[in-house]
């Protein structure tokens, strides 16, 4: 069981992140959880927390935190399997549906509200809770990633 974070104020190591996050190809996102400044994303044992609201994607619509509709839109892809993950550096993180919907985190710095876009979790009996706070957390304003 591991705890991660990514963001844009936390050192790059990419080839973990995708190590651990490709871990939900295949999964179904199975509960949404809104609390007060962030979210959560569960996929049956893995939690993908994000403090950069998300961005939900689907064909023909972008779907952005203060539009009509959002949470619905959010919560429509639960029961959808992802598809594929992709992590662009100092740009966003992408969780693809086999629908065609994707649901981006933006780790640009401009959109950040701390060091950190978010932590992802791999699973196992109880998620701690997050070990470092935004003001603890290594912050590099030109690196994204995880420890």
């Amino acid at each position: 069981m591991a705890h991660r974070r990514f963001g844009a104020g936390v050192m790059s190591d990419k080839s973990r992140l995708l190590q651990g996050i490709t871990g939900i190809i295949g999964e179904q996102l199975s509960s949404v959880e809104f609390v007060q400044d962030y979210v959560q994303l569960h996929f049956d044992g893995p939690i993908l927390t994000a403090f950069v609201w998300p961005v939900v994607r689907i064909p023909g619509a972008l779907i952005c935190v203060k539009d009509p509709g959002y949470k619905d839109a959010l919560c429509a892809r639960i029961g959808r399997n992802v598809r594929k993950v992709n992590f662009l550096e100092a740009v966003e993180l992408l969780v693809e549906f086999e629908d065609d919907s994707i649901i981006s985190i933006s780790l640009r710095l401009e959109d950040s509200v701390g060091p950190e876009a978010g932590h992802f979790w791999t699973g196992g009996a109880t998620p701690p809770s997050c070990p470092v706070t935004r003001a603890e957390a290594p912050f590099h304003p030109r690196t994204t990633g995880f420890l």
